[in-house]
């Protein structure tokens, strides 16, 4: 995950009035206008997408654990929602009405002095591969599924393409 220099220097110095703001944006035709947009700052995020549009990402206290950099193998997001409302829940459940469609998750983070600026540009965008909901926390874990969201193998080996194939 490609983040910038400024973000670099404050995971390595923690800087009192400087810090990190990590939210989440989850994505499904089931959900209520589509897509959910989180944060872990507790007075709530207003931040710039790639897109240049201006989204106010309402507060929900959560972790979020990014791929391990030096493992190029395995991109895997671990997040767990604590506390998680009503509202979310509902939304989870939504999604039981269409199983095939997978949440999409897009993890971004912006520093606290600059919410114009995405610090790391791509955001991660993944797709939630396990969820586990009880009364008080949801927890996922969301990785690349299908790298291009196409199907394997790409092309289909028909007696029309190849009539060898025909016995």
């Amino acid at each position: 995950m490609p983040i910038s220099e400024e973000l670099r220097k404050v995971y390595a110095s923690a800087p009192v009035d400087n810090y990190y703001v990590e939210t989440l944006s989850l994505t499904h035709p089931a959900f209520t206008g589509g897509v959910k947009y989180i944060t872990n700052n507790k007075d709530g995020w207003s931040g710039r997408l790639e897109d240049d549009s201006l989204i106010a990402f309402e507060y929900a206290p959560f972790v979020a654990v990014p791929p391990n950099g030096a493992d190029q193998a395995s991109l895997t997001l671990q997040v767990g929602i604590d506390n998680s409302s009503r509202e979310l829940m509902e939304e989870l459940e939504n999604i039981s009405d269409t199983p095939s469609e997978p949440v999409i998750v897009v993890y971004r983070v912006y520093l606290s002095s600059d919410p114009e600026t995405l610090q790391n540009d791509p955001p991660l965008r993944l797709d939630v591969s396990s969820v586990l909901a009880t009364q008080d926390v949801v927890s996922f874990a969301a990785s690349m599924t299908n790298i291009r969201n196409m199907p394997f193998p790409s092309q289909l080996y028909t007696t029309d393409l190849y009539p060898g194939l025909s016995r």
